[in-house]
């Protein structure tokens, strides 16, 4: 049994979540710290989520990834926005240059879940970029206060026609979910999390057949969500004030950054 704490990375939630991962069940050889909408082949599926999605990053101090674990290194995970590339474009970039067991991660908070029962997950990742057996995955706490995985590679995979691959997963499947969701209980928080060595791009993060296709909500510019995102005309922001009122206006009061 290989034991890690990891932290959610946004930095204003001080929990810390306890885990305890099998390697062999996840198929990680080594020390491993252990992520969804209406879907088309071959065409980008049209937001239609009541969810939302915070990109963040996590860099943890000495001990927090476990008894004795050294501290991450700053400045070597990205979680942001990209609007060069996607299924349609923007899509989730999420990189860590900093080896495997280096206590850091990239990843994305999952908005508005809190309550509902989880039927199914996906996303699509971009074909030949970094799908592993721990990143990118579904993390989600549910109310019985046990944390489900749901990495890349053991997801059911359908290559598209433009690039991309389609990654669905079942909460009950024991192939799957490490553990399955027990009946009854329902969802507390959902994180994607990139805590591998290497990159990718996924888009089209679905829940429960919702799909996230971008920053669809003000809730996007909160823990500086605000410094990755763009208007429709591709203008930085200046603040996060300035964020929040370009989507509450539904884009009427434009960007003030450059």
């Amino acid at each position: 049994m290989v034991h890690y704490n990891i932290r959610k990375g946004v930095k204003k939630i001080k929990t810390k979540t306890s885990i305890a991962l099998s390697a062999a069940a996840l198929g990680i050889a080594g020390l491993v710290m252990a992520v969804a909408m209406p879907w088309a082949a071959g065409a980008g599926a049209t937001p239609t989520s009541s969810f939302s999605l915070t990109p963040w990053t996590y860099v943890g101090a000495a001990g927090d990834c476990g008894v004795g674990t050294p501290a991450g290194t700053p400045g070597n995970v990205v979680s942001q926005w990209d609007y060069t590339t996607g299924n349609p474009s923007p899509s989730l970039y999420l990189q860590k240059s900093a080896p495997t067991t280096d206590c850091s991660s990239a990843g994305a908070t999952v908005n508005g879940v809190s309550g509902i029962t989880l039927t199914e997950l996906n996303f699509d990742y971009k074909t030949g970029e970094y799908c592993g057996a721990g990143a990118p995955r579904f993390n989600v706490v549910t109310s019985d206060n046990v944390t489900h995985f749901f990495g890349c590679a053991s997801g059911t995979q359908t290559t598209t026609t433009n690039g991309y691959t389609h990654v669905v997963f079942s909460p009950t499947n024991p192939a799957q979910a490490f553990p399955v969701i027990a009946p009854g209980t329902t969802v507390q928080t959902i994180d994607i999390v990139f805590d591998e060595q290497g990159s990718t791009h996924i888009d089209n993060i679905s829940v429960n057949d919702q799909v996230i296709g971008g920053p669809n909500s003000k809730d996007a510019c909160k823990n500086n969500g605000w410094k990755t995102l763009q208007d429709a005309n591709g203008k930085t922001f200046k603040n996060q004030g300035d964020c929040v009122s370009y989507f509450a206006t539904g884009g009427k009061n434009t960007a003030n950054g450059s």
